[in-house]
């Protein structure tokens, strides 16, 4: 049995039986609609995806980059499943392609083949069907978000604000991503702060101080005041923290929002930074490479042509200097030519002259 074989059946076997759970759906009207982004068409044709599970295909938003590169002509021992409405690594079999590998674990989300990009698990399994001449280049997304807050529609009005709270249990990295249908949204994100005051007192014996109180409140980490912004803030520490979306700046107008929000492990975070630089980094070294190379084979050629060039600027120096002078020679007979012709034409006049006057 060839691999993709191993993979259809794995998708049937998985796939089907879910599926019916719910209702099956046209998958080729699914993808179309998704490809388009218009998720409400897709969950009209029977579609059980989320927007987070569309956003970590769409654009990776949320989740560690994996570049993964499997030999056609072995079996690939992936089973696959649409459990989430995209295309996501139900097993592993051991000892086989992916397996080797070493990259894929269960759960992580399949999101591209060979650079195209599929959601639903069906047009996946077709994709990588389609060209088996190659190495299957896949690119998944292992999410790691702890928790996602997610929402479609969310109308304010004017002097209104909406927030999110969250409970930070160790350092994080929050990603956002908001969109205001019209006019702009101010948001911002804050971070409950305890702090300690002391009124002094003698601390020598190493003792506490020796009366203190406790100030609270709330400190701004970030405002962004945009139609639209996506990034990301670093909560560092531990506690209670807040994100607005903000309409009091506005006297009547009303603002339709649609947000994403994202808690990372900060550790996470930063290997997925690492490893998104890393691929950056080797594709521009990939890039100047080629360019290079252009650029070799450009200077090599432009040598040629600039000696082919400077003989021919030798020999149009040559036949302009031998040009010039002929034309100086050509002068000299010229006014030569010419003298003599003036002097026969006035020989001629006196000849004709004296003729007449022997007649008379």
């Amino acid at each position: 049995t060839s691999w993709f074989s191993h993979v259809l059946m794995s998708v049937q076997a998985s796939v089907l039986p879910h599926a019916a759970l719910r209702r099956s759906y046209p998958p080729v009207e699914v993808e179309a609609a998704l490809q388009k982004g218009q998720l409400q068409q897709a969950a009209a044709l029977g579609w059980w995806g989320d927007e987070v599970a569309f956003q970590l295909v769409r654009s990776g938003f949320g989740g560690l980059p994996l570049l993964v590169k499997l030999d056609p002509s072995t079996d690939l021992g992936l089973h696959l499943s649409n459990d989430t409405g995209v295309t996501s690594v139900e097993t592993i079999a051991p000892g086989l392609g992916a397996a080797r590998e070493g990259q894929l674990r269960p759960g992580d989300i399949i999101r591209q083949v060979n650079g195209q990009t599929y959601y639903t698990c069906e047009a996946m399994v077709l994709a990588i069907k389609g060209d088996l001449t190659r190495p299957v280049e896949l690119l998944a997304m292992r999410p790691l978000a702890l928790k996602t807050w997610c929402e479609r529609l969310v109308v304010l009005s004017a002097g209104q604000q909406h927030s999110v709270n969250m409970q930070v249990e160790r350092p994080c990295v929050l990603l956002y991503r908001f969109h205001a249908a019209a006019y702009d949204i101010q948001f911002q994100v804050r971070a409950w702060h305890t702090a300690v005051v002391s009124n002094g007192g003698d601390t020598s014996n190493g003792s506490d101080v020796n009366s203190k109180g406790r100030g609270s409140g709330w400190y701004l980490l970030m405002s962004k005041r945009a139609s639209a912004h996506s990034g990301h803030v670093a909560l560092l520490q531990e506690g209670r923290y807040t994100v607005d979306f903000d309409n009091s700046h506005a006297f009547f107008r009303r603002k339709e929002i649609d947000f994403m929000l994202q808690l990372l492990p900060l550790e996470e975070w930063e290997r997925c930074e690492g490893a998104a630089q890393r691929e950056q980094l080797e594709a521009s070294v990939g890039k100047f490479r080629a360019r290079a190379k252009q650029l070799k084979d450009l200077i090599e050629q432009s040598e040629v042509r600039l000696t082919e060039v400077r003989a021919e600027e030798a020999h149009l120096i040559a036949t302009l200097a031998e040009a010039r002078q002929e034309k100086e020679r050509n002068g000299v007979w010229l006014k030569e030519a010419r003298g003599a012709l003036k002097h026969m034409a006035e020989d001629q006049a006196k000849s004709q002259r004296g003729f007449a006057f022997g007649q008379r």
